[in-house]
């Protein structure tokens, strides 16, 4: 996704217990707009107005979301020992 122009941070939150934290910047995805807006519309028939910023940020939220689970799925597909050391031969 970082190649394609996403704003991607990993890091640990500064709260008790640290947990490990991935932060999109889904303003760098507004690029992708109108072809997510154009799927919407062509495969399901749902409109979205051009200046809603809410509708906006939840689409392009969604689709972010979407893609980098699709990352993740074609990386454990091709190494799934990265995601389950010792699990397979």
């Amino acid at each position: 996704m970082r190649n394609r122009g996403i704003g991607i941070l990993y890091g640990r939150w500064l709260i008790e217990g640290a947990p490990r934290v991935l932060l999109i910047d889904t303003k760098t995805a507004y690029k992708y707009m109108n072809e997510w807006k154009a799927d919407l519309w062509n495969v399901a028939g749902i409109p979205s107005p051009p200046a809603d910023e809410e509708t906006n940020e939840a689409i392009v939220f969604g689709y972010l979301v979407a893609w980098f689970l699709g990352e993740v799925c074609l990386m454990h597909w091709l190494s799934p020992s990265v995601f389950f050391p010792g699990s397979f031969s």
